[in-house]
């Protein structure tokens, strides 16, 4: 038996384990082919990972669950997990990420100097050392990006 047969066997009892072999069989029988039975266990053995914030919430759906899991694939579960929280859609994950930061603050300064704002501006560092990016966040930036875990999202 190779490694595939033997993860087969594994999942397949993980999948039916409450069942008798004569109804799991049965029912294999009567509701599937070899083609279709082959390409679920091949999303059972890839989903065999699903992160904790997609089995313990309202995600049920297959669809659903696999569109997060692209998104865990192309950043990360944390990421992922805090976009779930803050309802942003799975398509829409990679366009409004803008990164980890520690506070709002923190993320409103590098806003600013990634816009070049103070950088126009000439002004010297003797003024641009006293601003309060927490109260640039809290005042206006906060209302067009959001947070989750320290992981901040434009809003679409």
């Amino acid at each position: 038996m190779n490694n595939f047969d033997t993860e087969y066997n594994e999942k397949l009892k993980e999948l039916f384990e409450n069942y008798d072999d004569v109804e799991v069989q049965t029912y294999l029988d009567n509701n599937f082919d070899l083609e279709d039975i082959e390409s679920l266990l091949d999303d059972v053995i890839y989903y065999s990972d699903i992160p904790e914030f997609l089995t313990n919430k309202k995600e049920t759906d297959y669809n659903t669950i696999k569109e997060w899991m692209e998104v865990v694939d192309q950043f990360d579960e944390y990421i992922a997990e805090s976009a779930y929280n803050l309802d942003i859609a799975p398509d829409n994950v990679a366009e409004s990420y803008q990164g980890k930061w520690k506070n709002g603050g923190d993320f409103a300064e590098n806003l600013i100097n990634y816009c070049c704002y103070l950088d126009s501006a000439n002004l010297p560092s003797f003024i641009t050392n006293h601003i309060d990016y927490q109260a640039i966040w809290d005042c206006e930036l906060q209302y067009d990006y959001i947070e989750d875990n320290g992981y901040y999202f434009r809003k679409l």
